[in-house]
């Protein structure tokens, strides 16, 4: 693409349509799709439409390694036909009226960029400037025309078309907030968490009635709340305001029941209350991975493992190159006591993402399930290094279990120190005096758990590590006070 005025423009007209796009319902939560149809996109206006061949495909995109083979391994092709009919489906639908569209001719990978029908107003602006042309990598289309037609657009609200009558379409300055916030969630890193927390704050004082705003604010407020950063109960609570409002404003948005599901069992430990939530979501949104991802989690939580795996597997079929899907697939394999199934899932998530952080910690769970103790240790040690010293917990835990007692020792050491000058988890210190066999400390710490609503005590029931303190009837009496028995 040469590089001028109009060229530009246009440029950034097709990058504010992939992410109208991506936004979509047919792309959140489809981490592989939309990185497919994000690499294409950028690889054509940065004039590299001639090398999107099915093998840099395939590595760059799919992680393939450099011995993919594309005439034995058919992902390229079959992503690409999905991709496709996504596309259509989204122009049939929510993107009927956007300015712009964004296809792939069949027999290759180079997407076009072409402008749509629109209104009269924005055609009468159009028939002005058939006389120019500009050049998209990939054939001419009508440069200044798109240009206008663009501006133009971008003065008129965007959203996906109202699913029932009464729901209103936000503010467009709102929605491309939301859009950016979306993007950064999907990082799944703390300063992405942070800096979604605020695009969606920003995106619903901009537009107080976008119900999909308030959704995304409760997603991030959750994630962060599992992170165990701050104390459970200065960060739930927020979520489950967030979520409610989205569903004041939107009773069938199926984002937001997946958000209030997750609260009500994850945080309240509110079991039925948190699966009609669920259902209600997926049967919303069939296709919205991360309602099956986290209703896969809740179902492992409380033991219904042939159920998880299931939610599991329908989620990974949804979105089958997304590291986190991928991995949580595994955890429900760990929990359900089949670690080399889990550790297989891990491996795979792996070859997409080799420094997913989560992948790691899930990793080293299933090697000291397994019993390979030393592998364990390494996998803890990785997570450990690119989460920035997070994490610690789990490798003082199989310290522990190792005989590596004064090692265990100073991680408890290590984390009441860090307790004075910022929030750490109590089940943190507790798993590691499991490993330690102090059942006293460890049911001690526990209880701290349970006052604080600790996230990962929902798990308590399933998870192995507590395996040599079942027997303690403070343990069953926990398990009552968490709705578990």
């Amino acid at each position: 693409m040469s590089k001028n005025v109009e060229s530009d423009s246009a440029g950034t007209s097709v990058r504010e349509q992939l992410e109208r796009v991506l936004a979509s319902r047919y792309f959140l939560g489809a981490e592989g799709r939309g990185r497919f149809l994000r690499f294409i996109v950028e690889q054509t206006l940065a004039d590299r439409a001639a090398e999107l061949k099915e093998y840099v495909i395939g590595v760059e995109v799919f992680g393939r390694g450099e011995a993919f083979n594309p005439k034995a391994d058919s992902i390229v092709r079959v992503e690409a036909r999905k991709l496709r009919a996504k596309l259509e489906e989204y122009y049939q639908n929510e993107g009927r009226a956007d300015p712009l569209r964004i296809e792939i001719p069949k027999g290759g990978y180079a997407p076009v960029f072409r402008p749509q029908r629109q209104d009269p107003a924005i055609a009468t602006r159009r028939r002005l400037c058939y006389s120019r042309r500009i050049t998209l990598g990939v054939g001419a289309v009508g440069g200044l025309c798109l240009v206008v037609a663009l501006v133009y657009r971008a003065f008129l609200p965007h959203l996906p078309p109202a699913q029932d009558p009464g729901r209103t379409q936000p503010d467009v300055k709102a929605h491309l907030i939301y859009i950016k916030g979306r993007q950064q969630l999907s990082q799944r890193t703390l300063p992405g968490v942070m800096a979604a927390i605020d695009s969606f704050e920003d995106a619903t004082h901009q537009d107080p009635k976008f119900a999909a705003a308030y959704s995304g604010l409760a997603d991030a407020l959750e994630l962060l709340g599992s992170y165990g950063i701050y104390p459970p109960k200065d960060v739930f609570p927020r979520a489950k305001t967030a979520a409610l409002q989205a569903l004041q404003l939107d009773p069938g948005l199926a984002e937001a029941h997946a958000s209030l599901a997750a609260i009500q069992g994850g945080y309240e430990w509110h079991w039925p209350e948190a699966e009609a939530e669920f259902r209600r979501a997926v049967a919303l949104k069939p296709a919205y991975a991360t309602a099956h991802q986290w209703y896969a989690e809740y179902l492992t939580a409380l033991g219904r493992h042939p159920e998880a795996i299931h939610e599991a597997e329908l989620a990974q079929s949804l979105d089958p190159h997304s590291p986190t899907v991928i991995s949580v697939l595994g955890l429900t394999l760990y929990f359900a006591h089949q670690s080399d199934r889990a550790i297989a899932q891990y491996k795979r998530a792996l070859e997409f993402n080799p420094n997913h952080i989560l992948t790691y910690f899930f990793l080293g769970y299933a090697d000291e399930q397994k019993g390979t103790i030393a592998e364990a240790i390494t996998d803890f040690q990785m997570g450990i290094a690119l989460a920035k010293g997070a994490g610690t917990a789990h490798l003082g835990h199989v310290l522990a279990v190792a005989g590596r007692r004064s090692e265990a020792h100073a991680i408890i050491d290590q984390l009441k120190a860090q307790s004075a000058d910022q929030y750490v988890s109590p089940l943190d210190i507790a798993i590691v005096y499991v490993g330690l066999g102090d059942r006293e400390s460890a049911f001690t710490w526990l209880d701290r758990a349970y006052e604080d609503h600790s996230q990962w005590l929902e798990h308590l029931k399933v998870d192995p590590r507590y395996d040599p303190i079942r027997d303690d009837r403070r343990f069953s009496g926990l398990l009552r006070k968490l709705n578990m028995e």
